[in-house]
């Protein structure tokens, strides 16, 4: 047994890790959504968050060189702003409201927006200061209530006119600053300990390939063929939403 878990357990976490790597290295998201339903299979979820936390924020500090000059700073730094402001609301109504049918209502407001893209919507402009932060609060008060904030700002990104490359990029740095400010929170409060930090340190190498061979893989993809699949794994990311939080209800 290795940081509390059995060899079978290990080899489960590494495979778990090295697909949502690859995805968050095409797709430049995902890969938290991958990480949660997969891990949770074999350890609670309170001790799986802290490490999908850690993992996140060294995903993004290996794709930073490859992505630096493609960020669009303004806007990840208005998005952020809003995630920061509006988390704490987001908290304040999960203390209110059951996070299972909160949980349901988004993954079905974020398939008929993959359906809405599928068919050809696209934005003709960004939208400016005030919806990028208005973004941003959505974004937050998901983050607080079901702790899936990215949805919103993927389809900001990528139901505009920007290049995907510059999307992906914004949409990695943002996710990995969100994820750093979550983990402060978390070391605060006690909740990452060694036995996370060696369960973290064991994922690495899988988490590196993977995202790696996702890297290489946007490279050589088609922009169009590329929009496709971030629509498709999203749609699938909602669905699996969807699934637990209808099952969740049922329980």
């Amino acid at each position: 047994m290795l940081a509390g878990l059995e060899f079978v357990e290990l080899v489960y976490l590494c495979a778990v890790i090295g697909v949502g790597a690859f995805v968050r290295g095409f797709t430049g998201f995902g890969s938290s959504m991958i990480y949660v339903v997969g891990l949770t299979f074999a350890m609670p979820a309170s001790q799986a968050v802290p490490v999908i936390l850690m993992l996140e924020i060294v995903t993004t500090a290996g794709l930073m060189p490859s992505i630096w000059r493609l960020i669009a700073w303004r806007s990840v730094a208005l998005l952020l702003l809003g995630c920061i402001i509006a988390t704490p609301l987001g908290l304040w109504i999960l203390s209110y409201l059951a996070p299972a049918p909160m949980q349901a209502i988004i993954a079905c407001v974020v398939l008929g927006a993959c359906l809405m893209l599928r068919s050809g919507f696209r934005l003709k402009s960004q939208p400016g200061t005030a919806g990028t932060l208005g973004v941003g609060l959505v974004a937050g008060v998901l983050t607080g209530t079901t702790s899936a904030g990215g949805p919103p700002v993927v389809l900001y990104y990528y139901s505009g006119p920007l290049a995907v490359g510059v999307g992906r990029a914004s949409i990695i740095v943002f996710l990995g600053l969100a994820d750093l400010f979550a983990t402060g929170m978390a070391s605060y409060q006690g909740i990452i300990d060694w036995q996370t930090v060696t369960r973290s340190g064991l994922a690495v190498p899988p988490m590196i390939v993977g995202t790696w061979l996702g890297a290489i893989t946007f490279k050589h993809a088609d922009p169009d063929r590329f929009r496709r699949w971030v629509i498709l794994v999203l749609a699938v990311l909602s669905v699996i939403s969807l699934s637990k939080a209808l099952l969740a209800m049922a329980g």
